[in-house]
C-alpha cells in the first residue's frame, strides 16, 4: 500500500526512527518500525485485520486503529475515499493516511 501522513511529525516517525524512540520508548519505536514495513508490503487495508485493526472513527471519517504496541496504536484512513459517509470497503483501499499516532492514554 501507498503511504502518506496527516503531518510533518508523523512522517518523521517513520522517516527518522530516533523520533520515534524518544517519543514511544525502544519497544514501541520497534514495533512502530514494523508496522510501517507491514503497510507498505500489504495489498489493501483490509489485511491490516491480521494485525488486529479495529474500525473506528477519526474527525467524522471512517478509520481503522492498528496496535502497534501494548500501550500504543496507530489510525490509518483511506487516503482518497470517494465519499466519506458511506462504510468503506477496506478490500479497495490501497492508499492509506496515516492520522495519528499516540499511546493509548492519550487517544481520550
Amino acid at each position: 500500500m501507498q503511504i502518506s501522513f496527516k503531518t510533518e511529525e508523523l512522517r518523521d516517525y517513520h522517516l527518522i526512527p530516533a523520533k520515534a524512540l524518544i517519543r514511544y520508548g525502544p519497544t514501541a519505536a520497534k514495533r512502530l518500525a514494523m508496522r510501517f514495513a507491514d503497510l507498505r508490503a500489504l495489498q489493501n487495508a483490509s489485511e491490516l485485520v491480521a494485525f488486529g485493526a479495529e474500525e473506528c472513527a477519526f474527525d467524522g471519517l471512517h478509520a481503522l486503529k492498528v496496535p502497534v504496541a501494548e500501550y500504543c496504536s496507530l489510525v490509518i484512513v483511506a487516503n482518497h475515499p470517494k465519499k466519506k459517509e458511506l462504510a468503506i470497503n477496506w478490500a479497495s483501499v490501497t492508499r492509506v493516511k496515516v492520522v495519528t499516532i499516540g499511546r493509548h492514554d492519550e487517544q481520550g
